[in-house]
């Protein structure tokens, strides 16, 4: 079974967070929400509190098969975040798959991850997806990572995750039960 971590950072975009949590759950994915704070209890950008499973240091040194970076008004955080970010960065630089949605694509931007692929992001934060080639597309997936626009593809961003950690047969049979058109 693949495994995945979810990354909730105060002011995150909860649509982002969450469908990717329930997209992947329905699929089989074993997926672990992390707070990257110091408490498990999590606000997002439009005052919705949700509870991690774990804390950051309680996930350190765990492998998972995808990173999931959601964005939002906090995105800028993840870059105070050092352990977090060196993590990350030698996740995707040893292939490991990634998540980003929003304007947290500027962060695995910022850390060279995008080079030679194509990517998106939310508006106004291309200039950092630093090597990348910025596409006009919902979402897209180029080798280990796959990046999404924004709260408004995050079903179809998380569909995508599934298809990447399963297969496209088991991603359209979730989008087919979730009644997703």
């Amino acid at each position: 079974m693949a495994n995945a971590a979810v990354f909730y950072l105060e002011n995150f975009e909860v649509v982002e967070a969450l469908a990717p949590v329930d997209v992947l759950r329905r699929g089989g994915v074993s997926v672990t929400t992390v707070s990257l704070g110091d408490e498990l209890a999590v606000r997002s950008s439009h005052g919705v509190t949700v509870t991690a499973d774990k804390l950051f240091s309680d996930i350190e040194e765990q492998d998972f098969d995808i990173l999931i970076l959601p964005g939002g008004a906090g995105t800028e955080g993840y870059m105070s975040k050092p352990e977090f970010l060196a993590k990350v960065k030698a996740h995707g630089e040893s292939g490991g798959k990634i998540g980003a949605i929003c304007a947290a694509p500027s962060v695995i931007g910022r850390l060279e991850l995008l080079r030679g692929k194509k990517a998106v992001c939310f508006p106004g934060y291309e200039k950092y997806l630093e090597g990348a080639e910025v596409i006009s597309a919902p979402f897209v997936t180029d080798g280990n990572v796959t990046t999404g626009r924004g709260a408004g593809v995050s079903v179809s961003f998380a569909l995508e995750l599934l298809a990447v950690l399963t297969d496209k047969g088991k991603s359209d049979e979730i989008k087919s039960k979730m009644q997703i058109f």
